[in-house]
Protein backbone atom coordinates (compact mmCIF):
# COMPACT_ATOMS: atom_id res chain seq x y z
CA UNK A 1 0.00 0.00 0.00
CA UNK A 2 2.70 2.50 1.18
CA UNK A 3 4.52 2.06 -2.69
CA UNK A 4 1.17 2.89 -4.38
CA UNK A 5 0.98 5.56 -2.34
CA UNK A 6 3.98 6.75 -2.98
CA UNK A 7 3.76 6.94 -6.63
CA UNK A 8 0.45 8.58 -6.57
CA UNK A 9 1.72 11.39 -4.58
CA UNK A 10 5.31 11.72 -5.93
CA UNK A 11 4.13 14.33 -8.69
CA UNK A 12 2.29 16.78 -6.33
CA UNK A 13 4.83 16.32 -3.67
CA UNK A 14 7.63 17.08 -6.58
CA UNK A 15 5.95 20.10 -8.04
CA UNK A 16 5.45 21.94 -4.71
CA UNK A 17 8.88 21.17 -3.89
CA UNK A 18 10.07 23.06 -7.26
CA UNK A 19 7.48 25.40 -6.56
CA UNK A 20 8.53 26.65 -3.04
CA UNK A 21 12.16 25.74 -4.00
CA UNK A 22 12.98 26.33 -7.10
CA UNK A 23 14.26 24.10 -9.60
CA UNK A 24 17.87 24.34 -8.85
CA UNK A 25 17.61 23.90 -5.47
CA UNK A 26 20.13 21.33 -4.12
CA UNK A 27 17.88 20.19 -1.05
CA UNK A 28 15.36 19.50 -3.43
CA UNK A 29 15.89 15.71 -3.21
CA UNK A 30 15.90 15.72 0.00
CA UNK A 31 12.96 17.77 1.27
CA UNK A 32 10.90 15.63 -1.05
CA UNK A 33 12.33 11.99 0.82
CA UNK A 34 10.86 13.96 4.09
CA UNK A 35 7.82 14.96 2.88
CA UNK A 36 7.50 11.46 1.84
CA UNK A 37 8.06 10.20 5.24
CA UNK A 38 6.04 12.99 6.83
CA UNK A 39 2.87 11.91 4.65
CA UNK A 40 3.29 8.25 5.49
CA UNK A 41 3.43 9.36 9.28
CA UNK A 42 0.01 11.60 8.99
CA UNK A 43 -1.92 9.11 6.92
CA UNK A 44 -3.88 8.02 9.45
CA UNK A 45 -4.65 11.90 10.28
CA UNK A 46 -5.99 12.34 6.86
CA UNK A 47 -10.12 12.41 7.38
CA UNK A 48 -10.76 13.35 3.76
CA UNK A 49 -12.69 16.30 4.29
CA UNK A 50 -10.49 17.79 1.24
CA UNK A 51 -8.94 16.18 -2.37
CA UNK A 52 -6.09 14.24 -0.99
CA UNK A 53 -3.77 16.26 -3.39
CA UNK A 54 -4.88 19.41 -1.62
CA UNK A 55 -3.64 17.29 1.12
CA UNK A 56 -0.23 16.71 0.00
CA UNK A 57 0.65 19.72 -0.80
CA UNK A 58 0.01 20.86 2.20
CA UNK A 59 1.63 18.82 4.28
CA UNK A 60 4.33 19.33 1.65
CA UNK A 61 4.12 23.08 1.85
CA UNK A 62 4.59 22.51 5.85
CA UNK A 63 7.47 20.71 6.02
CA UNK A 64 9.31 22.74 3.28
CA UNK A 65 8.34 25.98 5.36
CA UNK A 66 9.78 24.34 8.34
CA UNK A 67 12.95 23.91 5.76
CA UNK A 68 13.40 27.26 4.92
CA UNK A 69 12.66 28.85 8.09
CA UNK A 70 15.81 26.29 9.60
CA UNK A 71 18.02 27.48 6.44
CA UNK A 72 17.71 31.44 7.71
CA UNK A 73 18.82 30.79 10.76
CA UNK A 74 21.80 28.40 10.13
Amino acid sequence: MAEDFYWRVKPVVARTVRRLLGRLDQDGDDISQLTMMQLIEAMPRYRGDCPLDAWVAAVSANVIYKHIRRRRLE
